[in-house]
């Protein structure tokens, strides 16, 4: 038996041991969180705007913006685009103005703006937008894969 004044050694010891372990463990951790902060921080990402009437491939769909006219009730974007046949044409577009991101409206009716499903030979679409003064990006996604073109409206 022990004197209930005098703590046990092999107590303190433990209790020393796991303090220790403690703080090695707190080192090792601010030191893995060090290295992925200074990764993250330097890793240099990029952003790829298309020009006007460029097309590149989308998942399974090739999409180009040929042009975006904004007029005071609505911003008009012309849009070329050909893959499976069937695919809704408006789906997968956003313009992104500021800090909002726009879905689709209905667009005016007119003969280019008719075409609501692809097919395999080239449509050409107007997929309309809220109207927007501002710079914009008109961005495509599809498939989990996004791209955009850089444009004033």
């Amino acid at each position: 038996m022990w004197s209930s004044g005098a703590p046990r050694l092999d107590l303190v010891m433990k209790t020393r041991t796991l303090i220790l372990w403690s703080l090695v463990c707190g080192v090792i951790i601010l030191v893995a969180g060090s290295i992925k902060l200074f990764q993250v921080s330097s890793d240099d990402a990029t952003v790829e705007f298309l020009a006007l009437g460029e097309s590149t491939t989308v998942a399974d769909m090739v999409v180009a913006v040929e042009s975006v006219e904004s007029t005071g009730e609505v911003t008009l974007v012309t849009v070329t685009m050909n893959g499976p046949d069937g695919a809704d044409a408006r789906e997968g577009w956003r313009v992104v103005a500021g800090d909002r991101v726009l879905a689709p409206v209905e667009a005016p009716i007119t003969e280019e703006s008719e075409c609501a499903t692809v097919s395999a030979t080239p449509v050409t679409c107007v997929v309309a937008f809220v109207a927007v003064d501002e710079s914009i990006v008109i961005a495509y996604l599809r498939a989990g894969e996004q791209r955009q073109w850089a444009a004033q409206s």
